[in-house]
């Protein structure tokens, strides 16, 4: 999946969410006990919009969902990537991804039947993607060090999904 490519895609749609949001949801559902069917999910993404009319989008979102749990549950994990603006893009754009990203996801989980409170750590990284839904720029950091934040709080985000995904699976073994 492209993040522009999917951009396009949706606001052609008239999607109520982005492309971090979407795919955030689509991992939080594969990281969950049960995959939802699209009509339980493709809603929160079309709205009203009729599915007919967006085949490709549909298409593609759900290609990007099997993907997700093939890198997931098999020995590719360390290939799973969050979907976010390029590193050339603005920092506060890549910020307000990756928050957009876990709010996805957490809404995922919930829509994939995840047991509330989750599992082990999976529910102390739930609960520190909440607070990411939240982050911003410290204006108090030089240029660099908002950057390096960025990249360990990304890649944070990308281990806490494989953790979560193992906690909520390991009895499908």
């Amino acid at each position: 999946m492209d993040f522009f490519a999917l951009r396009q895609s949706l606001q052609g749609a008239g999607a109520l969410i982005g492309p971090a949001e979407a795919h955030g949801m689509l991992a939080g559902m594969v990281c969950g006990p049960r995959l939802p069917g699209v009509q339980d999910w493709l809603p929160l993404v079309l709205g009203e919009a009729r599915a007919e009319a967006h085949k490709e989008l549909v298409a593609s979102l759900a290609g990007g969902l099997m993907q997700m749990g093939r890198q997931l549950s098999g020995d590719q994990a360390f290939a799973f990537r969050l979907l976010l603006p390029p590193d050339a893009a603005p920092l506060e754009e890549r910020v307000e991804a990756l928050a957009a990203w876990c709010q996805g996801f957490l809404l995922g989980l919930r829509l994939a039947g995840a047991p509330q409170p989750l599992p082990g750590d999976a529910q102390e990284l739930a609960t520190d993607f909440e607070a990411i839904t939240q982050a911003g720029l410290d204006p108090d950091l030089p240029a660099p060090e908002q950057e390096q934040e960025f990249t360990e709080l990304e890649e944070f985000v990308r281990m806490g999904v494989a953790l979560i995904y193992t906690e909520l699976h390991q009895a499908d073994g």
